[in-house]
């Protein structure tokens, strides 16, 4: 079994840990020694069975091989934790997707990302490296996540959509066939992206317009 850290203690970080329980129960190939976190709040806390082992320093003073993923949910912070921590050779990125998790022929996982129970990847969809996509989403076919993406629970992506990198995409979400969202798009809860997004900021409603 390999070694894994969840970097990142809060809610959906002990979501991950649950993908992690519910992987190896199918297939036991993670030995989850906890979470880093640098909040100072969390520091020796307990949660779900699973101990704070320290701050991202931890994981700086090991040398063991060891397999990490990230739960924050910020895109563009998991970017720039990441960026440090896998500068280690010994840490490397690991890849979850929850048994329960439907991946078609042809779809594409990158390393470091975590696929959550009751997402479909379509046919030729491509998840880029540290996607995360929440619970009970659809990727339609040969659609593209690029890196450090969100994809928040029950969200749709129709088919041949493109999704820039570090968008985050809001809880129910629809997203028709072939619209594209340039990099660092903000979605709003239970919006509808029927057009191309061309300019970063964060977008609400039926259909979706830009506030800010």
């Amino acid at each position: 079994m390999r070694d894994l850290v969840i970097i990142g203690a809060g809610d959906f970080g002990r979501e991950v840990s649950w993908v992690v329980e519910r992987s190896n129960a199918c297939d036991a190939q993670w030995n989850l020694l906890g979470f880093v976190d640098d909040a100072p709040a969390v520091q020796g806390m307990v949660f779900d069975g699973y101990p704070v082992l320290g701050t991202t320093a931890w994981l700086a003073q090991r040398t063991e091989e060891t397999w990490v993923v990230c739960s924050i949910g910020t895109g563009r912070v998991r970017k720039q934790v990441l960026e440090r921590v896998l500068q280690q050779e010994n840490l490397h990125p690991a890849t979850l997707i929850d048994p329960a998790a439907i991946v078609a022929r042809g779809a594409r996982v990158g390393e470091g990302c975590v696929v959550c129970a009751g997402t479909v990847l379509a046919i030729h969809a491509e998840l880029a490296p540290h996607v995360i996509v929440n619970l009970n989403c659809t990727v339609g076919h040969d659609t593209v996540l690029e890196p450090f993406c969100t994809i928040h629970p029950g969200t749709n992506l129709s088919g041949k959509v493109l999704v820039g990198e570090g968008c985050d995409i809001g809880t129910g979400t629809k997203v028709i066939q072939g619209v594209r969202l340039c990099a660092g798009c903000v979605v709003g809860a239970g919006a509808v992206v029927t057009k191309t997004i061309d300019e970063p900021g964060t977008y609400v409603g039926v259909p979706v317009r830009r506030i800010r």
